[in-house]
């Protein structure tokens, strides 16, 4: 009979070994585990924090101050501006929109939009599946959205709806402006006439200014239209909720927002990509620890498997 015990592997027998290995075991994962608590405590307690300014704010969140005061100077364009063709006679659809140059809202540039038929803009330029946004909302992928007058809009004459979607860039300053003409709510009993408003996008060297103009608004289809900006994270956003059926009709408003700060938690200052999933710095740093662990794991169990193997083939 072999006596398994006499068998040593980097000079340790295989009994004294499997205690060490044990051991070992369990202080990595210990290791690795108090690290990620702690990581994700600091995280807890820094977005306690932040989650305090913002609700002292008065923009509802951090990114932009919001003027729901602002001083109302309509600049029609149905006469010199372009149709943005795909959102105009339809019950929903979408279109992108480039632009001369770079703009930028929260903390990033892009050269170009995508404008939605149902009243607001995404950045940047993608496919569009939701006919709705929400405020705040909290996605993998930051995409700032400018909800000018999101509600189911329809500029289909044959739906009974009617109205077009205009476009214009400008300078001295520069600036886009997009314009919803005569456009009305999406209802198949009975489509009802919404009015006009339009969004003025300005270029500056950092973040740009945005102003929402209404020139009338007479009917929504929900409780309320949504309204205001929003980044992404949950913590820079601006919710109007002032334009709803009770405040109905709604003439010659102006809100205008001008950006102030980002506040950066643990973890959201590196979502800065289309192409990059948020993560908590220190979690990477964890699981490499992790994965590092279970390497020499493997090579400690192979190469004393390997030993065992060899003496015990020589004591047969």
């Amino acid at each position: 009979m072999v006596d398994y015990n006499n068998f040593k592997f980097l000079g340790i027998s295989l009994k004294k070994n499997n205690i060490i290995f044990t051991v070992f075991i369990f202080l990595i994962f210990s290791i690795n585990f108090s690290y990620l608590l702690y990581i994700n405590k600091s995280f807890e307690d820094e977005f306690l924090i932040e989650k305090e300014k913002i609700n002292a704010s008065s923009s509802c969140g951090a990114g932009y101050l919001m003027d729901t005061e602002a001083i109302y100077s309509w600049i029609e364009i149905n006469e010199t501006g372009t149709i943005l063709e795909k959102i105009s006679d339809t019950s929903f659809n979408y279109q992108s929109l480039l632009f001369p140059w770079d703009y930028r809202i929260y903390d990033r540039d892009y050269s170009s939009c995508t404008v939605v038929s149902n009243g607001y803009l995404v950045f940047p330029s993608r496919n569009i599946t939701s006919m709705s946004v929400h405020i705040p909302s909290l996605d993998f992928h930051i995409s700032p959205t400018i909800a000018l007058f999101v509600d189911n809009l329809t500029t289909s004459e044959s739906l009974g709806g009617g109205g077009t979607v205009y476009y214009e860039f400008f300078t001295s300053p520069n600036r886009l402006i997009i314009e919803y003409k005569d456009v009305y709510t999406y209802n198949k009993s009975r489509p009802s006439y919404v009015g006009s408003f339009e969004a003025i996008l300005f270029f500056h060297s950092g973040a740009g200014d945005i102003k929402f103009q209404y020139k009338d608004v007479l009917s929504i289809s929900s409780n309320q239209a949504i309204v205001g900006l929003d980044y992404g994270d949950n913590l820079h956003f601006n919710l109007y909720s002032e334009i709803n059926q009770t405040n109905l009709p709604i003439t010659e408003k102006a809100i205008n927002f001008e950006f102030n700060e980002m506040l950066w938690v643990c973890g959201n200052e590196n979502r800065h990509s289309e192409d990059e999933t948020p993560r908590i710095p220190g979690i990477n740093l964890g699981l490499l620890l992790l994965i590092f662990s279970i390497m020499i794991l493997s090579i400690i169990y192979i190469v004393g498997k390997n030993n065992l193997h060899k003496n015990f083939t020589k004591n047969i």
